[in-house]
């Protein structure tokens, strides 16, 4: 099998580069943190990367790479961080990058990969760089659930929710990791996802019952509209065949990894 780098090894990137390995792919990793790259052993290729004003300096060629995924958050000079990445690989190199649906705008409609988006988001600022390559991938990406995250963890912290009117647009770890598989197999060249868990709750119905399954609490809910937003996941299933196969109350798959 062809050999795999991702750039992000956080909580997601972990994911990823675990789900990789299990189905024999060869794996780099590459992070800033020397704790994250030595926590994998000898089980892949680990390569350090530093941040200097936006430049990227890898310990070593990252070129030979056929396939990359850049999973990496927002941060300060995130734009030329990317471009800096792009410019140390081959031009054909495939890149599937990890954006977010939070890119677009309120809309009262139902949000394809079309929809109106936020020009000033710092993500498609990447997402423009992205696209000037020849081959990529990009995963507009849900709000994150999967082993040891989950957003009522936070909201309990509040005095109570607001909007509970509004509809969930969440992702597991589970199914993001399964989209990239898939992807890898595919041949798109030039492509953009939004990667959406179909089922999309109320937010005051779902957190409520979140609470109670995996804190014991009672949530506090205002039932309120705040905002139009319901993102669609099904571009990928109607092109690519792909399966959302873990439910968004499967409550078990929250449980922390040991």
């Amino acid at each position: 099998m062809e050999k795999i780098l991702v750039i992000g090894v956080g909580w997601l990137g972990k994911q990823i580069v675990e789900s990789l390995m299990n189905k024999g792919y060869t794996v780099a990793i590459s992070s800033r943190s020397k704790e994250k790259l030595n926590g994998y052993g000898e089980n892949c290729i680990k390569i350090s990367v530093s941040f200097n004003q936006g430049n990227c300096i890898f310990s070593e060629d990252i070129s030979q790479y056929e396939q990359v995924i850049i999973c990496l958050p927002p941060v300060p000079a995130y734009a030329d961080i990317i471009q800096s990445i792009l410019s140390k690989l081959s031009p054909s190199t495939r890149i599937i990058f990890t954006s977010s649906t939070g890119i677009y705008e309120e809309s009262a409609e139902i949000i394809k990969e079309n929809s109106k988006i936020k020009q000033d988001h710092i993500l498609w600022h990447a997402e423009k760089i992205i696209r000037s390559r020849t081959s990529y991938i990009i995963l507009r990406l849900g709000g994150l659930i999967g082993p040891g995250r989950h957003p009522v963890t936070h909201l309990l912290t509040k005095p109570f929710l607001e909007g509970g009117e509004n509809v969930v647009n969440l992702i597991h770890s589970f199914d993001i990791c399964s989209a990239i598989l898939h992807l890898l197999n595919d041949t798109k060249q030039q492509s953009t996802y939004n990667l959406v868990s179909p089922f999309h709750p109320l937010k005051g119905v779902y957190y409520t019952e979140a609470a109670k399954e995996l804190a014991g609490k009672k949530l506090v809910v205002d039932y309120k509209l705040i905002e139009h937003k319901q993102v669609d996941g099904s571009k990928i299933v109607e092109e690519l065949g792909f399966d959302y196969a873990t439910r968004i109350d499967e409550w078990q798959t929250f449980k922390q990894n040991e």
